[in-house]
């Protein structure tokens, strides 16, 4: 799969690319393995740049820091689930709530968040806790 991935790239012209081809397949073919796991797709999206496909040692420890990354992430998410009174893992659910929150704290009128980014988490996750403190 990895090869056939590879293989369908296009060449990058210049040295400035952020990532050499393989590394791009190896990627696009974890977060298909991924699915619909949103918090393994965040990790994997923080850990790109530290993937060096060179080595055996080299993935086992990306996938030791991947296991460790996605731990963490579990704990921030189940704060912003259980904060925010959505069920675990319903993406769509969080939407609805913080996108209203966000576009009022911010003065923006965003209609979606790309939860494959840490940072829309931890703004979740920060406000929502401000939110319980200034109601205390």
């Amino acid at each position: 799969m990895l090869t056939l991935e590879a293989t369908g790239l296009e060449q990058r012209k210049t040295n400035k690319a952020k990532c050499s081809p393989l590394k791009e397949a190896v990627f696009k073919v974890l977060k298909q393995v991924a699915g619909q796991d949103i918090l393994m797709v965040v990790a994997l999206n923080e850990l790109m740049d530290q993937l060096t496909v060179t080595r055996i040692n080299s993935w086992e420890t990306f996938f030791k820091q991947l296991a460790i990354k996605r731990t963490e992430l579990e704990s921030l998410a189940d704060t912003v689930y259980e904060l925010s009174g959505v069920s675990p893992g319903a993406v769509e659910d969080l939407d609805a709530v913080i996108v209203p929150l966000y576009n009022e704290a911010k003065g923006q009128d965003i209609k979606a968040i790309n939860w494959e980014r840490r940072s829309w988490w931890d703004w979740a996750h920060n406000h929502l806790l401000e939110q319980v403190s200034k109601a205390a």
